[in-house]
């Protein structure tokens, strides 16, 4: 560490030498040793942690405390720098990365936060760095003016609300934490309202809606004691329904079950008291319950109270109905009253059965002298007496009839096997009506014969016994005389054999043996039910081909040694358990084992004989493999083993190991000592003492040999130097006999003593197939012995598992001794040990390697596994569906397997591949569970071996369903036409959609589609069923309100996202004439002059009908009760005039409007007109002003307001008419009169008089000063006076009696003469004529004129024809002309079609430049005196009707001149 310490250190270093003759010597030199800095200090804070407090309200930039940190190291590694490094939420705070300095970089807010814990890091100059935490705690401060929520600023509150209800609560708050808001009324409606702490402002006085204030302007000052919020709020006070609805009490009514629809069966009318006291608007009227389920029977007009038929009743269903109503005003307010409907009985019911489609089932042998059980279920509703006829059998054999109480009779008697079924009709009547029954007559068999089975009952079959459980025998067929259905079994159980138990099919239950039994005789039994049958079936078992064996596996024999040719040996025996032909016949031969051919074999009888003679000492045992095989084709076969033992005789001398043997002593090897032991052999066995013997020399040596057991021994001393070898020469002599003599030759060799070990020479390392044959040799152990010896024993010590390999002791052969399996084991390591032949033996071991090579003995298997896969249909190409597994017990190539297709056996080809390698199955092409759904194919496995071996299985693949397909609907759109009177609940289309998928994905719902403003709309009339698709109506249609519904049906599958599809449904309503003509309004305040001048329109009624076309054309009509009065009503228009002049002060006159629907309909309520009749020079004043018509006409509306305006400073609610209209030139001249109030606007006052002003106060109240000079100015207005007629004008139309011109007036006196003479007889004739007609008028009835409509003309009100918009006639009321004085005025606005209401003396005819469509003359008819008008240029007449002067008058149609 540098730091507090010197970083340069300066160093004198001194060196002295040591001379031996001299003084030392010294030297010296100044060493600088620099320090350099190392970064080995980290930085400390001087504090462990920070804390500090500050305002939210500081200002940004404000110091808030200041960190610092030492570090010891020097230099650049000693300078730090700070920074934040976490909990600096929103940014708010910055430090000085030098200083350390903290400050406030945005301004904070307690109530978002109120606190931060920043982490505050100092990293020095080298990297090194520390970490504090600095808690800066925020301090709450009142920064925040309370807020209100923004809830009703207006609240209405009820007028009858009682004291200390809470009418509003202000939710008012502080942002600031725990800061209360207080609140003070400071308006509180005088004392009428009060707030609490929580800011309820409730009601502390009552409230009067009609003598106190109706709306409050509260205002609330809310305060956190340091901000104040004035808050305003306002309260209506609302008027409140005080008094209910009166109704009449209830009343019961009779309608008959076939009155028509539509028909008004009561009307209900009630009253209010609060529709004066409130002004509230007209009641309404609802049903609320109907009994006996008739909701759908009865309607009420909500307006009129009229109760209507809107569906057909039924008296059988319920005779009477209790209708519940109740009307209801615009509070709420409503009284309930009840009718009662007694519905009346008529005849109307059809006769009816239930069922009407009646299954009998009569046996054949019914006894036809009693009634059958089979009866007819009617009746009828009216409870008429019912009659039955049979009016149609099939077949027609009148077998049958029927009573009176419809019980069914047989005629004749039944025959099921004739006849087995008939269709009968039957009728039934209540004298009116009848019904018809549809009888299906099922004739029952009754047993008459056992069944009859054909072939005679003898069946015969023939199977081959090979044939397998479920193979078809044959098949026993029966009948039966009663066409019953047979039935068929055995007779006894034979476990071999089913029979099926209709159709007489018999089937293998089980293999049949020929050789257990080769004829089985069934017997069958039919049955109908009750009697049987029996036949005899014959089933020969055909003979086929089983393998021959061997009575016994392995057989054992005994031969002597050179046994002479032909010499039996042993017999074996084969059976084959068929019995004929060349399937029993069998052969044998000898197929292994047979070494030099010294066996032979029979191969009838299967006896063994000497082929060869044999030598026990060459092979002492035989093992054969003989067979046995059948004559077929192909051939059966069987093996067995054959071990033959050849017995020894004493043909063999003794034998040593070899002719001279040789030993070796030591030459100082003691007398007596052993130096070897000879030993011989004898092939012959121990019979006889064949293979006993004794040894004897006659050589001499200084060895003896021992005679039985061969040892040599020393006799004498041995001399090496004088003789290193010896010969001896050794005899063996068996016991046999003649006995055998055996020699050899012992060299006895004089040496050191043995002292070597025997050594396996060479390595031993081989490969043989695993099908080697045993005996057969793998390789030879070779041995070598430095002593003076080669005779070796071998063995095999370990490794030879399951005693697979042999090795021949003295030779070293290692041979196969058993069968091998390369798959049990592939590797043997022999340990093989060889010894030398001393008494005390040496010996070593060698490993020899033995490799089993693999052949293609295996067979590939499959793994066990499912064999049956699925996959979703649409899946990509090469999908793997599955894997299937195999094994091979081989190696190499012959277990290297190959995977593939081999067939299909189901779906097509190529649909599906499998990876020849892995076995793993995948699609080949794109699957569509629609087109295939299952496939079967074969798939096979197959190894590498030469030849291949192989195996099948066979897969089933099912393709799974997927929600691919979208429903589709049967058509594109649907549309239907019906009535707007249709009843709810009828199915109005069906729409119908299928979906090709299975399970839920085809299971298809059905729904509207309410996406849109029409499918929302159709939703509101109809319904659809969700399973069957059938559009239904719910709700009763109005015409008037839709005429044509569409909507979207949607059919959606099962899957749980759906698919979907959708078709159109367009509906399109009829109207039919269900909406009465209503009049608005209903009520008309009218006035009219006693004598009127100006034909003046005293009302233009207007009424409305909801429905449309024919039934929406109206015309108006007096009130029967009125037609006598003095007014008319335009048909068409509804204009509404005087006749003739009127003489009473007040009329009240009703005026019907009717509709030309089918049935036409008139209105329910009559327009009431109020007529207050004034005179005109009493009430009438006058203004000339300096306008034409049409200007004033535009600016009529704005003159009465001012002229009403002026009178109203007196009569506050006051209204002024027009009353008439006169143009003068550039001036007019208009006549009006005033009223002075609007009471009479109301029809409750129509007991009030109308109080019309008087000219005179009118006046004066309009000079000078009631008319200002603005106003006058305006509409310039010229003069204001009292009621005046204008000057007559002069330019009316001079009217010519027959002709227009001169020469017509000026007739010759003497063509004057007879013409009068003639015109007097004329009339005279005219006058019986009149007569005559007047009288026959009185007795014939009117004749209706046909006109057409593109005929028809401008009719006067005076017309006795009248026509309809849509062409119909009608004869309206017989009504006369009023007197009329003065000229003739035009009134603006009046449209009507009509003539002027004037007798003919004022008639006003056209100017002369009038057009030639009108009639500008007029005159009379000198026959019947009757007048009218032509057209001089068309010359057509149209005639003039005058109701007072011929009351008999009808309707002549026009003519020309």
């Amino acid at each position: 560490m540098l730091a507090g310490q010197d970083f340069l250190y300066t160093l004198t270093v001194v060196t002295v030498d040591q001379p031996q003759t001299d003084s030392p010597k010294t030297g010296s030199a100044t060493v600088f040793v620099t320090v350099l800095p190392q970064n080995d200090n980290t930085p400390v804070f001087t504090s462990s942690s920070y804390y500090v407090q500050v305002d939210e309200d500081i200002i940004p930039g404000r110091q808030v405390l200041n960190v610092s940190a030492v570090d010891q190291d020097l230099g650049p590694d000693g300078e730090l720098t700070y920074n934040i490094t976490a909990g600096n939420i929103d940014n708010k705070f910055y430090i000085d990365p030098y200083s350390g300095l903290i400050s406030s970089r945005a301004p904070l807010d307690f109530e978002s936060v109120t606190s931060y814990q920043l982490s505050i890091q100092v990293t020095d100059g080298g990297g090194l760095s520390q970490n504090v935490t600095v808690d800066i705690n925020v301090t709450n401060v009142n920064d925040n003016i309370p807020e209100c929520s923004a809830n009703e600023n207006v609240v209405e509150i009820d007028g009858n609300t009682t004291t200390g209800t809470t009418v509003m609560t202000l939710n008012c708050s502080d942002g600031d934490a725990g800061t209360i808001v207080s609140y003070q009324l400071q308006d509180d409606g005088d004392g009428t309202f009060a707030i609490n702490p929580a800011g309820e402002i409730t009601l502390t006085k009552g409230l009067d809606y009609d003598l106190g204030r109706r709306s409050y302007r509260l205002t609330a000052l809310v305060s956190d004691s340091l901000y104040n919020l004035l808050v305003d709020r306002q309260v209506l006070v609302k008027s409140v329904n005080q008094y209910p609805p009166v109704l009449p009490p209830s009343a019961t009514v009779s309608v008959s079950e076939n009155e028509a629809t539509n028909y008004v069966l009561y009307t209900a009318i009630a009253t209010d008291a609060d529709t004066v006291l409130k002004n509230l608007t007209s009641l309404s009227y609802f049903i609320s319950t109907v009994s006996n389920n008739g909701d759908n029977l009865f309607w009420i007009d909500k307006n009129t109270g009229d109760i209507v038929l809107v569906n057909s009743l039924d008296f059988e269903k319920s005779r009477s109905y209790l209708i519940t109503y109740f009307a209801e005003d615009d509070g709420k307010s409503r009284t309930t009253s009840t009718v009662t409907v007694s519905v009346v009985n008529v005849n109307d019911n059809s006769p009816r059965c239930d069922p009407d489609v009646i299954t009998a089932l009569i046996p054949e042998n019914t006894d036809i002298t009693v009634p059958t059980a089979y009866g007819l279920n009617c009746f009828d509703a009216d409870g008429d007496p019912l009659q039955y006829d049979v009016i149609q059998q099939q077949p027609n054999d009148a077998i049958f009839d029927i009573d009176s109480s419809g019980k069914l009779l047989l005629n004749k008697s039944l025959d099921f096997e004739a006849r087995t079924y008939y269709d009968i009709r039957i009728e039934v009547t209540d004298g009116q009506f009848t019904a018809a029954v549809s009888v299906a007559v099922n004739i029952l068999d009754v047993n008459e014969g056992a069944p009859v089975f054909t072939s005679s009952g003898i069946y015969n079959s023939t199977l081959p016994e090979t044939s397998r459980k479920g193979h078809f025998v044959t098949r026993v067929s029966a009948d039966d005389v009663d066409l019953t259905t047979i039935s068929y079994e055995f007779k006894y159980k034979y476990s071999e054999f089913i029979i099926d138990l209709y159709s007489g099919h018999i089937f293998l239950k089980e293999q049949l043996d020929r050789e257990v039994n080769s004829l089985h005789t069934l017997l069958v039994l039919a049955s109908d039910g009750s009697l049987t049958s029996t036949a005899t079936v014959y089933v020969n078992v055909e003979d086929i081909n089983e393998a021959v064996t061997f009575v016994q596996s392995a057989y054992t024999f005994t031969s002597d040694e050179g046994a002479p040719v032909s010499t039996p040996v042993g017999q074996v025996s084969g059976v084959d358990i068929d019995k004929e032909g060349e399937y029993g016949e069998i052969r044998y031969a000898i197929e292994s084992g047979n070494i030099h051919s010294h066996f032979a074999i029979d191969p009838t009888d299967g006896t063994l004989t000497i082929a060869d003679p044999t030598d026990h000492e060459e092979i002492s045992k035989f093992e054969l493999i003989v067979s046995v095989t059948d004559m077929a084709n192909p051939p059966l076969s069987d093996r067995c083993h054959v071990a033959i033992t050849i017995l020894d005789i004493n043909d063999s001398p003794p034998i040593f190991p070899a002719a001279i043997l040789s030993v070796s002593v030591s030459e100082s090897t003691a007398i007596g000592t052993v130096i070897t032991q000879i030993s011989a052999t004898d092939a012959d066995s121990v019979t006889n003492n064949n293979n006993r013997f004794s040894f004897s020399t006659t050589s001499v040596t200084p060895f003896k040999v021992h005679a039985s057991t061969g040892i040599v021994t020393v006799v004498e001393a041995l001399d090496r130097e004088t003789d290193n070898r010896y010969e001896i020469e050794i005899l063996a002599i068996d016991e046999g006999s003649p006995p055998q003599t055996g020699t050899v030759t012992l060299e006895v060799h004089i040496d050191d003593i043995n002292d070597n070990i025997p050594q396996i020479t060479g390595s031993y390392d081989t490969t043989i197939a695993e099908n080697s044959p045993i005996q057969s040799v793998v390789f030879q152990i070779s041995a070598e012995d430095k002593d003076l010896s080669n005779l070796f024993h071998y063995s095999i010590e370990s490794g030879n598992h399951d005693s697979h390999f042999k090795i021949e002791p003295y030779s070293g052969y290692i041979q196969v001794a058993s069968g091998l399996d390369r798959e049990t084991r592939s590797v043997y390591y022999l340990v093989v040990q060889v010894s030398d032949d001393k008494l005390t033996p040496k010996y070593s071991t060698a490993t020899a390697t033995v490799s089993i090579s693999d052949i293609n003995d295996g067979i590939p298997i499959f793994k066990p596994g499912s064999r049956k896969f699925s996959v979703d249909e649409n899946v990509p190409f090469h999908t793997i569906i599955g894997r299937l597994q195999a094994e091979d017990s081989d190696e190499g190539i012959n277990a290297k397997l190959t995977f593939k297709v081999s067939s299909f056996l189901i779906g097509s080809a190529e649909s599906f591949l499998i990876d020849e390698v892995s076995g793993e199955l995948f699609t080949n092409m794109s699957l569509d569970r629609e087109t295939e759904s299952f496939y079967q194919l074969t798939i096979s496995v197959q190894d590498g071996g030469n030849p291949a071996l192989s195996s099948e299985v066979t897969v089933e693949i099912t393709v799974n369903d997927l929600n691919d397909n979208h429903p589709v609907f049967h058509n594109s759109f649907y549309s239907k036409t019906i009535s707007e009177a249709t009843s709810t609940g009828t199915k109005i289309v069906t729409t119908a959609a299928t979906d090709v998928d299975l399970g839920f994905y085809s299971e298809i719902t059905y729904e509207l589609d309410l996406t849109s403003r029409e499918g929302l709309l159709a939703d509101f009339y109809f319904t659809i069923d969700a399973i069957f698709g059938d559009v239904i109506l719910k709700r009763s249609l109005d015409f008037e309100a839709q005429e044509v519904l569409s909507m979207v049906v949607i059919a959606k599958d099962g899957d749980v996202i759906p698919k979907t599809a959708t078709t159109n449904v367009t509906i399109y309503i009829t109207d039919v004439n269900d909406n009465r003509p209503e009049f608005l309004p209903m009520f008309y305040n009218t006035e009219a002059p006693l004598a009127e001048v100006c034909d003046f329109v005293i009302a233009r009624l207007s009424a409305t009908d909801q429905d449309q076309t024919n039934n929406a054309e109206l015309f108006y009509v007096m009130d029967p009760a009125f037609e006598q009065s003095p007014f008319i009503v335009d048909f068409e228009t509804g204009v509404f005039r005087a006749r003739y002049d009127l003489n009473d002060s007040q009329y009240v006159i009703n005026v019907q409007a009717k509709d030309n629907g089918e049935p036409r309909l008139t209105s329910s309520v009559s327009a009431k007109v109020r007529i207050d009749t004034f005179q005109a020079e009493l009430n009438v004043f006058s203004f000339t002003l300096s306008l034409t018509k049409d200007n004033y006409l535009r600016q009529e509306t704005d003159f009465l307001s001012e002229v009403k305006a002026a009178i109203s400073l007196k009569h506050p609610s006051t209204y002024v008419r027009r009353w008439c209209i006169h143009e003068r030139g550039s001036s007019v001249i208009v006549h009006l009169y005033a009223v002075e109030n609007d009471l009479s606007d109301w029809i409750y006052n129509l007991h009030l008089p109308k109080p019309f002003l008087e000219t005179t106060e009118v006046l004066e109240l309009l000079k000078p000063d009631g008319i200002n000079n603005d106003v006058r100015n305006k509409f310039y207005i010229v003069d204001i006076d009292g009621y005046f007629l204008p000057p007559k004008q002069t330019n009316e139309p001079e009217v010519a009696p027959i002709s227009d011109t001169t020469a017509d007036k000026v007739v010759p006196l003497a063509v004057s003469l007879p013409i009068l003479f003639l015109a007097l007889i004329a009339a005279i004739v005219l006058i019986v004529l009149a007569w005559k007609r007047k009288w026959c008028k009185k007795k014939e009835p009117k004749e209706k004129t046909n006109e057409k409509d593109s005929e028809r003309v401008a009719s006067s009100p005076n017309t006795p024809r009248v026509v309809s918009p849509s062409g119909v006639k009608i004869n309206p009321e017989n009504v006369g002309t009023r007197n009329v004085i003065g000229p003739f005025i035009d009134v603006p606005g009046n449209d009507s079609p009509v003539f002027d209401q004037r007798r003919p003396n004022s008639l006003k005819l056209p100017t002369s430049n009038s057009t030639p469509s009108m009639f500008d003359k007029r005159g009379m008819d000198p026959v019947t005196g009757w007048f009218y008008v032509e057209n001089s240029q068309t010359k057509e007449r149209k005639w003039i009707k005058f109701p007072d002067k011929d009351p008999l008058f009808q309707d002549i149609p026009s003519t020309g001149s």
